[in-house]
């Protein structure tokens, strides 16, 4: 078998849906994709190497995604349904460039042409958020240069600042909760604010829109087909912050259109992947949880909850089909249980060996306890279904290259 059929023949073999796949046979699998490509790129097609990072990066393999992506090409250049992939690899690998040059960031999601889906974007700050949330112990002035950076990329990609309405409600009730961390940090130390100011009157205008939009109908959909969400903690200590920063820098509101971050989020679960699983200790009932998640396309056979304990007995790999489940929620779980190995919890296990995406439930604080309450549970599982549907898009142009 020649180097080049033997890429394509592991790329083939390797079905990401297929039951079969387990999580250290695709580790080995995606190994011995790397060592073949480490020969020499003579014969591997482009199609080839983009399929491999979309695999590489669905399991957390970063730099093998990004360099696959990046070998034969500058990354303004990134065809566009991979543009997702590019983007949270960038992320993750290179959090001091994206907080100091947003600028690269913004150039691969415009590309050379048709600028990425809102959608996309978003899911992809939305990671970058969750990568943040894992740092919040971190220098606060560096917490609030991301910030600062993140919404230079929102507002240069779509050509304005966005209204809370045109965003996911989880997506702002992170932002909103780091935030809050920033200006805690700041202790009313003006001279420190400079550009945060921008930072915490977002957050701020964000909060309170999502506050009147409950008030004026709490049955009304912030977003085509979703519920409205319950209240954010947090925009009172907010509002005292940014009274002590310079409202003149402070959002200015365009009547654009609405940036369309919505489509695709509610696709069904994949024929063959057909549960979400909940993880850990509940803060309400469960039968509340599930009529939340019907109100958002989700059928309770779809869901199924492991409790504290059942964790710690059976481990993640003991309660997680990777072949047929399609996603994890996790909140407060023990930091042992059977099969965790290396890592230091159930949760970075499952982040690193799974392959399917894993959402934690946190309070939207500053000290952001993991929770699986009625609001953070309606928001970790809004932002499942939007990076299952990313993903399924990402999928589908693998599959037609």
């Amino acid at each position: 078998m020649s180097r080049t059929s033997s890429v394509g023949a592991l790329l083939a073999s390797f079905k990401v849906d297929a039951p079969q796949v387990e999580a250290h046979d695709a580790d080995a699998r995606l190994v011995e994709i790397r060592e073949v490509l480490s020969e020499g790129l003579d014969g591997t097609s482009d199609d080839e190497l983009d399929a491999y990072a979309v695999l590489a990066e669905r399991f957390g393999l970063y730099a093998d995604a990004w360099n696959a992506l990046t070998l034969r090409r500058p990354s303004s250049a990134i065809p566009v349904s991979l543009r997702g992939v590019g983007l949270r690899a960038f992320f993750a690998l290179f959090p001091n460039v994206a907080r100091e040059r947003p600028e690269i960031a913004v150039a691969i999601a415009k590309g050379d042409g048709a600028t990425v889906g809102g959608g996309v974007l978003v899911d992809a700050l939305a990671y970058w958020c969750r990568r943040m949330d894992q740092r919040r112990d971190e220098d606060v002035d560096v917490l609030g240069r991301s910030l600062v950076s993140m919404l230079d990329v929102l507002d240069a990609v779509h050509g304005r600042e966005l209204e809370a309405s045109e965003l996911p409600h989880d997506f702002i009730s992170d932002f909103v909760a780091l935030a809050l961390s920033v200006a805690e940090g700041l202790d009313h130390d003006v001279d420190r604010m400079g550009r945060l100011g921008l930072v915490l009157a977002r957050a701020l205008s964000w909060s309170v829109a999502l506050r009147e939009i409950e008030a004026s109908d709490p049955t009304t959909p912030m977003f085509e087909d979703l519920p409205a969400v319950e209240g954010h903690d947090g925009a009172g200590e907010l509002d005292s912050k940014v009274d002590e920063a310079s409202l003149s820098a402070g959002s200015s509101r365009s009547d654009g259109e609405r940036g369309g971050t919505r489509d695709g989020v509610l696709a069904p679960l994949r024929e063959g992947r057909r549960r979400i699983v909940v993880i850990g200790g509940l803060a309400a009932p469960w039968s509340h949880l599930v009529g939340i998640a019907k109100k958002m396309g989700i059928s309770e056979s779809s869901l199924k909850h492991y409790d504290y304990d059942q964790l710690k007995s059976r481990g993640v790999h003991g309660i997680v089909n990777i072949a047929t489940d399609a996603g994890v929620l996790i909140g407060p779980v023990p930091h042992k249980a059977a099969g965790v190995g290396h890592h230091s919890s159930p949760v970075q296990q499952a982040k690193s060996e799974l392959g399917l995406p894993v959402v934690e439930l946190r309070e939207k604080t500053a000290k952001a306890t993991l929770k699986i309450s009625k609001s953070s549970f309606r928001d970790g599982l809004e932002a499942l279904l939007r990076e299952l549907a990313v993903r399924d898009r990402e999928t589908d142009a693998m599959a037609a290259a």
